[in-house]
């Protein structure tokens, strides 16, 4: 007589081995991978010889039938299964729980490849774990077939709220996208005001909000149409658009064209970190158009995008003039380029004046008063600002003012990754915090660091 339970959510044939006690051979992991194999298979489990049965029925017995079905797997042979979410590629795979005629995730799940369970069944194999218990599923139903797919992020919740790591619906890659679990992710001032409420009104949000634009991780699955990238390259990217995805979390589905390869040379805290303040400086650097025994005055050199830019200008031959308020901070934008510091909380005038009585040629406006800064531009100067600037706002038509909106498409991504592999470009990283912790990396934001701050996964 056989002992029977139905396996829902399971896509295509399945042959069913015997029952075997694996107790301490399973490995605890999270929930998630099973998530997103719709429609229903079903299967037969003997008790002592591995009868295969492709497609016969059977029905669900009661919840808790047979002997200590907390100690039981059931090996299943999944055979041209559905497998969306790369059941069996994920770093971390979750498993099914089955309770009576119920499929759903448990944290407490085990999952045990075919390795471990010698002549019974080849690969590929998901052992499920019988629970006499019932568990709700959790976060988005897929495809209708009772499974939950999670993961953990930072996260607004709605508006008003302030942010917190929850757990929020995961998503599979749709055609032309590419699903990353996340090895690293930065934090930026686009970020804080996501936080503070400053951008609700003018940009369309999707609750919950994950925080976080800037990315750096592994392929784990592509969606149709995606040949660039494969399974387990490595990869970074840039977060535009709606508020709704992020980066600060486990995963992230983004279309394969605004990724880059990461270099092998380039570790995945650089790569995430490097991501938006590296592009912004690029955009001000090209604004700038700077060339060599140009002298370029950096408003901001000790944010994100400062030191970046403070190295573009100075690998191109320029004179940087750098403000910093402490001698940490003047050693540091010293060493990355400039040749001159000056204090911004002191009589700026004076000091740029100082060091060059004509004025500069270039000013970057990536912090304080554009109308303090563009008196110290020489007539036909250039003026880029990433604070909205423009020629009317600080009173001067002699000069070529921009307004940077920075964006950063895979191009520019490759370009800024290329800098930091050949060593040209040192991405600073003041702190970095585990995921779990990313509600301080937010506070370590705001209080001003030397360089950028990262959470990792």
């Amino acid at each position: 007589m056989h002992d029977r339970v139905e396996l829902l959510g399971l896509e295509g044939k399945a042959a069913c081995a015997r029952r075997d006690r694996i107790g301490a051979t399973a490995g605890a992991v999270g929930a998630g991978a099973a998530a997103g194999l719709a429609h229903a298979g079903r299967a037969e489990v003997g008790d002592d010889d591995p009868a295969t049965r492709a497609d016969g029925e059977v029905e669900a017995g009661p919840a808790g039938s047979g002997p200590d079905v907390e100690e039981e797997v059931v090996g299943v042979e999944l055979e041209e299964v559905a497998d969306p979410v790369g059941l069996f590629s994920r770093r971390e795979p979750g498993v099914a729980v089955v309770a009576a005629d119920r499929l759903a995730l448990d944290d407490a799940a085990h999952v045990v490849r075919a390795e471990t369970v010698p002549d019974v069944v080849p690969l590929p194999v998901l052992l499920l774990l019988a629970d006499r218990h019932a568990v709700e599923p959790r976060g988005r139903d897929v495809a209708g077939s009772g499974l939950a797919l999670d993961m953990k992020a930072l996260a607004v919740t709605e508006r008003g709220a302030a942010p917190e790591v929850v757990e929020v619906p995961d998503l599979e890659p749709g055609p032309g996208e590419v699903r990353v679990a996340v090895e690293a992710a930065s934090v930026n001032g686009f970020d804080l005001a996501v936080v503070g409420g400053r951008v609700w009104d003018v940009m369309k949000a999707e609750f919950p909000v994950v925080i976080g634009r800037d990315f750096a991780g592994v392929v784990e699955s592509v969606g149709a149409g995606v040949d660039g990238f494969a399974v387990g390259d490595r990869v970074a990217g840039t977060i535009h658009g709606a508020l709704g995805r992020g980066s600060i979390g486990e995963y992230v589905v983004q279309s394969a064209s605004t990724l880059a390869r990461v270099p092998d040379g380039v570790t995945s805290e650089q790569a995430a970190a490097v991501g938006l303040a590296g592009g912004a400086a690029l955009d001000v650097f090209d604004s700038l158009e700077v060339v060599a025994g140009d002298v370029v005055l950096v408003s901001g050199a000790t944010g994100g995008v400062g030191l970046h830019l403070v190295q573009l200008a100075a690998g191109r031959g320029a004179r940087v003039i750098a403000t910093a308020t402490s001698r940490a901070a003047a050693d540091v934008v010293r060493r990355l380029g400039a040749t001159d510091v000056v204090d911004h909380t002191g009589d700026l005038a004076a000091q740029v004046r100082a060091i060059t009585p004509d004025g500069v040629d270039k000013v970057a406006h990536l912090a304080g008063d554009a109308g303090a800064l563009a008196p110290l531009a020489k007539s036909n100067g250039r003026l880029a600002s990433l604070l909205g600037a423009s020629n009317e706002s600080v009173g001067r038509y002699d000069l070529i003012v921009v307004a940077i909106q920075a964006r950063v498409p895979a191009e520019k991504l490759d370009r800024l990754l290329a800098e930091v592999e050949a060593g040209r470009l040192e991405v600073v990283v003041a702190d970095t915090y585990p995921l779990e912790k990313a509600t301080d990396a937010l506070d370590a934001f705001k209080a001003g660091p030397l360089g950028k701050i990262v959470v990792t996964t």
